[in-house]
């Protein structure tokens, strides 16, 4: 008995050593299985962070044997990962549609905070918008159409508007050959082909027309995530390194994908494809994988707008280590529990009724006491709850209509934090959602807002805390999320709680950039058109009106002491016969050889004007004496000894010319060229090449006149 015991014994213990080491190697083969990342498309840029922290060995310290299996069109990411053949995958804002069909999918990591999605339109269209689709032909992929879908809605169109064709590999030639409208794309790498090809496109992206999705976003099954939790963690963590990683090394992982990766794309291609998808994941801004519940139920009140999934989709197991608050039925059980407190006060009241009246009546009159006491508690839990919605929707109603003001506005506490805004102030000048603005202050977007802005901001802010109920008004230039400048009119008050504490700042941003470049265009007109009235159009000298209009000004300056000017009117002789000869378009060449040289006769100050066709006026300010002028004419005599070469042709030009003083010979404008021109003309009428004052020709006809 005693040798069956002990054999027993031995036979137990074997077993369970071999029990134990069977369990072992078990556990074993488990933490050596790989798990497989299966992606959405072809190896690229794309997926940099998988590549680096699988090549860098995060996976490794996180104990993980991961693959990744390059991604197909043909592959369906989800079924790959509910057949087991996967572990994760990457997919669009279209998980969410797969879930809500009752797919157990789990979001883990979303890594690109706006969608690469974008329809693709020949530069020279006449499509800009969702809303020029109407009737046009559009070439998408079955599958990745829910962000189509829900731009069409938003702009008042529906499917039965559009011709859409399944996207094949012949997209882009029939683009190119206008056989289709448009074609949808990835803006982090189709550009650069078209590009490559010689081709101007134009994107049309879901995020600028209220259709604002995540994309490549991380995710695995329910199965995994109950089965072991840890390692799902694991996973992410070492995943969001991976992509801190590569948009801190880009040229290192561009040169891992080109030696590791089968990848048909350049260098310059994945660098191009790099730069565009930093715009997407925002890596500066936000941190890399943030679940933002908000965001998540915005995307699937979109996507149940058009009717691609049920508007009661519950998030709860869908997002990763996301706790959902409970609702308000959690005064529910009160409720209940004061109930079943009056039916059994009742109860006891029947019950002790039985056995003494005056003990009756006291249970019944604190029985009568507790029943109002419980329906005060009930009455003020209702009308708490009310009192609550109320406020819920004062918020909504607040939000909503924020959001339709198209001007930016903003709220932010004494600090500086923003605490509220609206779309416009989010998406316009910091390019993200208002859920990303808040809890965030100006020097959060480094990248947006250079430092200096910063600080002028808040010096105003400053001095409006420090001032408060004198309200701030002023222009400023802000720059935008595009990352160009625009001028904005900025208004901000310091705003008070009901108990007339200071909480913050609100302001409001009026862009008036397009007012301030109409404000320059016509500014820019208007000088134009002052010049073209004010000089000749041939010779760009000035014309008869700017003689006169300085002949005045000299005239009003010099009024109270003494000043000195002189006029003269020089006249070609014969040009008529050189527009005979040569025509009239040497003639008008002439004329501007001729111009030329007469400025280079006078000083800076002294004005050359033409006033007809082939009669100049100059005019000589604060001359030191009435020889001035015989200086000038040597000059322009010496310059036009010379011919004048036009088009091949020698010209010369005899020159007549007229002198008139100021204020001898008159002290107004027009009279002073009339006689400096009638000076010129007596030279004329004595066959030209000549110069003749006027105060001589007036002196030699008062004799004239005096000996007749």
């Amino acid at each position: 008995m005693v040798y069956r015991l002990s054999a027993y014994r031995v036979v137990l213990v074997f077993f369970l050593v071999l029990s134990v080491m069977a369990g072992l190697a078990q556990a074993s083969r488990t933490s050596d299985a790989p798990l497989i990342l299966q992606l959405n498309w072809y190896h690229q840029f794309q997926f940099a962070g998988y590549y680096a922290a699988l090549e860098k060995g995060f996976y490794k310290e996180e104990g993980l044997n991961v693959v990744i299996r390059e991604g197909r069109p043909e592959i369906r990411i989800d079924e790959e990962l509910l057949s087991g053949q996967a572990h994760f995958g990457v997919l669009s804002s279209e998980i969410l549609i797969r879930a809500a069909h009752g797919l157990p999918l789990v979001v883990l990591a979303p890594i690109m905070q706006h969608s690469a999605y974008a329809l693709l339109v020949a530069q020279d269209s006449d499509i800009h918008g969702p809303a020029d689709l109407k009737g046009k032909t559009v070439m998408i992929n079955s599958n990745k159409q829910s962000e189509f879908l829900a731009m069409l809605t938003r702009a008042g169109l529906s499917r039965d508007d559009v011709t859409i064709m399944e996207k094949d590999t012949s997209a882009l030639v029939k683009l190119m050959s206008s056989e289709v409208d448009a074609i949808s794309g990835s803006i982090a790498s189709d550009p650069y082909l078209f590009r490559a090809m010689g081709v101007s496109v134009r994107t049309i992206q879901p995020f600028h027309h209220q259709v604002d999705a995540y994309g490549d976003t991380l995710f695995t099954t329910r199965q995994q995530v109950e089965k072991n939790p840890e390692r799902i963690d694991a996973f992410i963590r070492a995943t969001i390194r991976g992509w801190e990683y590569a948009f801190l090394h880009q040229d290192e992982i561009i040169d891992l994908i080109l030696t590791r990766y089968n990848t048909d794309k350049t260098r310059e291609h994945l660098e191009y494809e790099a730069k565009a998808l930093r715009q997407l994941v925002l890596p500066d801004l936000i941190q890399i994988g943030h679940i933002n519940p908000e965001r998540w139920q915005d995307i699937a009140a979109i996507f149940s707008e058009v009717g691609l999934m049920s508007s009661n989709f519950s998030l709860e197991g869908f997002l990763h280590n996301v706790k959902f608050p409970p609702g308000y039925l959690k005064y529910l059980w009160a409720i209940w529990a004061l109930v079943f407190l009056v039916v059994v006060s009742v109860a006891l009241a029947v019950l002790l009724f039985t056995f003494n009246k005056r003990l009756k009546t006291e249970v019944g009159s604190r029985t009568k006491k507790l029943d109002q006491m419980n329906r005060a508690l009930i009455r003020e839990v209702t009308e708490r709850k009310q009192a609550e919605d109320d406020l819920r929707n004062s918020i909504q109603f607040l939000s909503t209509f924020l959001d339709t003001i198209p001007s930016p506005v903003f709220y932010k506490d004494a600090r500086g934090v923003f605490r509220g805004c609206n779309e416009a102030f989010a998406r316009d000048i910091f390019g993200v959602t208002t859920a990303d603005v808040e809890g965030r202050s100006l020097r959060s977007f480094p990248d947006v807002i250079a430092s200096q802005d910063v600080e002028d901001e808040e010096q105003r802010d400053r001095l409006l805390l420090e001032n408060p109920g004198q309200p701030i008004s002023y222009e400023a230039s802000f720059p935008v999320s595009d990352g160009s400048r625009h001028d904005f009119i900025i208004s901000k008050d310091a705003y008070r709680d009901v108990a007339g504490e200071l909480r913050g700042i609100i302001g409001v941003m009026v862009d008036i950039t397009q007012m301030r470049r109409v404000e320059r265009e016509l500014l820019e007109k208007e000088n134009r058109l002052h010049y073209l009235k004010h000089h000749d159009a041939l010779t760009g000298l000035a014309n008869r009106q700017l003689l006169h209009e300085r002949i005045r000004r000299f005239s009003k300056a010099h009024h109270a002491h003494a000043g000195k000017a002189a006029i003269l009117i020089v006249d070609f002789d014969h040009f008529k016969q050189i527009n005979e000869a040569y025509g009239t378009r040497v003639g008008d060449e002439a004329l501007k050889a001729f111009a030329k040289r007469l400025l280079g006769c006078v000083r800076g100050e002294d004005l050359v004007a033409r006033i007809g066709s082939d009669e100049f006026g100059i005019l000589l300010e604060d001359i030191e004496s009435e020889s001035t002028p015989d200086v000038v004419i040597r000059r322009i005599r010496q310059h036009f000894s010379r011919p004048v070469s036009v088009q091949g042709n020698e010209i010369m030009a005899g020159l007549s010319i007229g002198v008139s003083f100021y204020p001898e010979d008159a002290d107004d404008g027009e009279e002073l060229v009339a006689r400096a021109d009638f000076a010129m003309t007596t030279v004329k009428g004595q066959g030209g090449a000549g110069v003749r004052y006027y105060r001589e020709v007036a002196g030699q006809r008062e004799r004239e006149k005096g000996a007749g």
